[in-house]
């Protein structure tokens, strides 16, 4: 995504003697699923020995044929580095050259890792409601959940999702239905992502396959 600086501010402080800088800055942007996005950025020195720097993320969801229609969505953490530690559990990459929209190019994070496996659109029974794709993902989505929640894991856990699709098109056409589902399951867009389009799936009712990759924070 491509994002313009919309306000900026800088406050100096003291706290315990010490002086204490603040800067805050705000970003907005337009992600791949037509949803914009506006990015908070905070910095807080203390004294010369601590640096934390949250990124913060509140998305307005686009409604259907106009992008500037807003129902905002809670406001959800990506980004927490304390520098003067080194310890940093999450980091999204997006380099100034090659920025995507929709997905984060990387992610850099420590913790416990949780691998689940490529999840299809059919229920606990193994049944398959519909052959509509948006409506496959959105079952494929809750059954990756399932299996986090199985771990210890949440969505916002998720650095890493490959997609597997059997035809490119259908889904490029689904990607509205598709944001929707994955903004009400997954929430938001700062995993690494790859989509693929293959042959066949073994399922011959399947039309996509999702494999997940989560890290726990500690």
């Amino acid at each position: 995504m491509h994002a313009r600086c919309a306000s900026a501010s800088r406050i100096t402080t003291r706290r315990g003697g010490l002086p204490i800088v603040s800067l805050n800055c705000e970003f907005s942007a337009i992600s791949r699923m037509g949803d914009e996005v506006a990015l908070g950025l905070s910095v807080e020195r203390v004294g010369t020995k601590s640096l934390t720097l949250w990124l913060d993320c509140r998305r307005h969801q686009a409604g259907i044929g106009d992008h500037r229609s807003a129902n905002a969505v809670p406001s959800r953490n990506l980004t927490k580095i304390n520098t003067s530690t080194g310890d940093q559990q999450m980091q999204v990459l997006l380099p100034p050259a090659g920025r995507v929209r929709g997905y984060a190019n990387g992610v850099a994070a420590t913790g416990r890792m949780v691998f689940v496996a490529g999840m299809i659109g059919w229920d606990a029974q193994g049944v398959f409601h519909t052959d509509d794709l948006a409506g496959q993902v959105r079952q494929a989505l809750q059954n990756i959940v399932a299996v986090l929640e199985e771990g210890g894991a949440r969505p916002e856990h998720i650095v890493r999702m490959t997609w597997y699709v059997t035809d490119k098109r259908e889904y490029v056409a689904a990607y509205p239905e598709i944001g929707k589902a994955f903004r009400e399951i997954i929430g938001s867009f700062n995993a690494a992502m790859t989509a693929v389009q293959v042959a066949d799936l073994i399922e011959d009712r399947a039309k996509v396959e999702i494999e997940v990759t989560a890290v726990i924070p500690g």
